[in-house]
């Protein structure tokens, strides 16, 4: 059963994950705009 909290907290950094890569085509569009 601990395992599958674990499991969980994976998820949550997955997230973390996906807002980074957003965070970079932002910065992409700044570079077009100069």
């Amino acid at each position: 059963m601990n395992n599958e909290i674990r499991d969980t907290r994976y998820e949550i950094r997955d997230t973390r994950y996906e807002i980074r890569d957003t965070r970079y085509e932002i910065r992409d569009t700044r570079y077009e705009i100069r």
